[in-house]
């Protein structure tokens, strides 16, 4: 039997469908279970039927997704709204409330406009980055984009779920400026200085004219973004990627407050990643390669990997952009700071513009991230645990210690480390499983389970959530009995009064369904 939306009958479901087809064209509506496969979580830790949705829709402009929300309203019938839906780790395209339509954005996919002149490009929830890149280099613009890893994914959904790249625009969350969204009643709206009707500035500038809205559309259910206005990075003069490694895991308190004062002072001007051993090892091979048994990974094991290769246990990896003399004044102080740390080595690879780009950290969209789900080996997946880190050697070591103790209680290896921009670090850490392992499977859930709330008790929460955890994480945030809920809570129904944008999104119920506890998981 399909899957149905919530409280809606078969035959007013079909209706909804049909009347689905006409605005779109039948072929982009899918209702069928083959269809439907593809907008299954494929990392699932748990059922992923769990999560399914009724049907998807595609539509490619703005009136259509209009049209869409007024069938919607008219049948009570959940939309969740995905860009390309590749947000794997954390559901994918899969809804959060079992039986919503997916609004399939990926049509969408216009590049509006590339700016090199103000250095910034205005682009559909469907273009990945990819396809940016591509279009960037087609044209030799001299703009570089920061894609995270992997780069298949959308530009505008990564930016709304707060993701990250490495350039000096890492951030991509905050080089949004300037959006179009489409509200629950059809009305469509643009921010900042897109608000005026002939605005030439909507990019330019942020915050328009009294309340600035462009973050209350980032991870929530309040609209459809329909296009984004992202600033872009001009090619720089020179770069620098360095690789520094330090030596024991018991250093880790060091490297975080060596790191600090340079990030915060822009010495390092990008993200800088911190990377364990094991998450070394599952970026170039299987777990199969070295341990066959149950359980982790021995330690004098990994001891003895590491010997074997001449490597030491943390690897800081980092890029510098800046003009060349900069540069070296730069790479002078970071090599200077880290020395004080015993046993660390240090390699800068240089570039210049003019040189071959091949040889420069000019990042571009790949997919070979993805080659560390496979370090269990089966038919791999991952959750991510990202709680957000104060860049202090100690609260850092708080974190660490917590999960790198736990994962090897429930059978994994720790693989992890931390990211860090200018003021907070994230520890990255993900649990990696073989989905045809019904033990792994389970533990990884009950591992994540048990670390997302127990991070709290040390002051730390996750900055985004995969679907089942939604609830869970949302209700983290309780400062005087979960105000900034209640304030969300209060916009829902305001905005979207008959509940039918991503109902349950971030924890954000309509008022329809807040008290249904089997939907939520706290």
């Amino acid at each position: 039997m399909p899957v149905l939306p919530p409280n809606v009958s078969e035959r007013s479901f079909n209706k909804a469908l049909n009347a689905f087809a006409d605005i779109v064209g039948k072929e982009w509506v899918f209702s069928s279970e083959e269809d439907l496969k593809g907008y299954l979580d494929p990392f699932a830790p748990s059922d992923p039927m769990d999560h399914a949705a009724s049907a998807a829709i595609a539509p490619t402009t703005v009136e259509q997704i209009q049209d869409i929300l007024a069938v919607a309203r008219e049948h009570g019938i959940p939309l969740w709204p995905v860009s390309c839906g590749k947000n794997h780790g954390y559901g994918g395209a899969a809804p959060r409330l079992k039986g919503s339509i997916v609004l399939d954005l990926k049509r969408m996919n216009r590049i509006i406009e590339v700016n090199e002149t103000l250095g910034y490009a205005v682009v559909e929830p469907g273009v990945s980055f990819f396809e940016l890149y591509e279009y960037i280099e087609q044209r030799g613009i001299k703009l570089w984009m920061s894609p995270p890893a992997p780069g298949w994914g959308s530009v505008m959904g990564n930016a709304l779920d707060r993701g990250i790249g490495y350039t000096a625009y890492g951030e991509n969350t905050a080089e949004v400026c300037g959006m179009e969204v489409v509200l629950a009643n059809g009305d469509i709206m643009r921010t900042g200085m897109g608000a005026m009707t002939n605005g030439s500035t909507w990019h330019l500038y942020k915050y328009g004219f009294g309340p600035s809205w462009d973050q209350v559309f980032m991870q929530s259910n309040f609209g459809i973004v329909t296009r984004i206005g992202i600033w872009l990075m001009p090619e720089p003069e020179a770069t620098a990627s360095i690789s520094i490694t330090v030596p024991n895991a018991e250093d880790l308190p060091r490297i975080i407050d060596t790191i600090r004062p340079l990030r915060i002072g822009q010495t390092l001007n990008s993200a800088v990643v911190v990377a364990n051993a094991i998450r070394r090892l599952a970026s170039s091979g299987t777990r199969a390669q070295y341990y066959d048994g149950d359980g982790p990974m021995p330690e004098e094991l990994v001891a003895q990997i590491m010997k074997d290769k001449g490597w030491n246990y943390w690897e800081v990896t980092v890029s510098l952009f800046d003009d060349a003399d900069v540069i070296d004044g730069r790479l002078k102080k970071i090599e200077s700071a880290f020395k004080q740390i015993p046993g660390t080595t240090f390699e800068a690879r240089r570039w210049k513009r003019g040189e071959p780009v091949e040889n420069s950290a000019k990042p571009r969209p790949h997919l070979m991230a993805y080659q560390v789900i496979n370090w269990r080996g089966g038919r791999g997946g991952h959750i991510g645990f990202a709680p957000i880190v104060a860049p202090v050697g100690e609260e850092a070591t708080k974190i660490y210690g917590l999960m790198s103790k736990r994962v090897r209680e429930y059978g994994f290896d720790y693989f992890g480390g931390f990211t860090f921009f200018k003021r907070h670090a994230i520890h990255t850490s993900l649990i990696i499983f073989d989905q045809d392992d019904p033990k792994m499977r389970q533990n990884a859930y009950d591992l994540f389970d048990s670390v997302v709330r127990e991070a709290v008790d040390l002051g730390f929460a996750e900055y985004r959530s995969h679907v089942i955890w939604m609830d869970l994480i949302a209700s983290e945030y309780d400062f005087n009995d979960h105000a900034v809920m209640r304030l969300n809570e209060r916009f829902k129904d305001l905005i979207d009064p008959d509940g039918i944008l991503a109902p349950g999104k971030q924890g954000i119920w309509p008022k329809s369904m807040r008290d249904d506890k089997s939907r939520k998981k706290i």
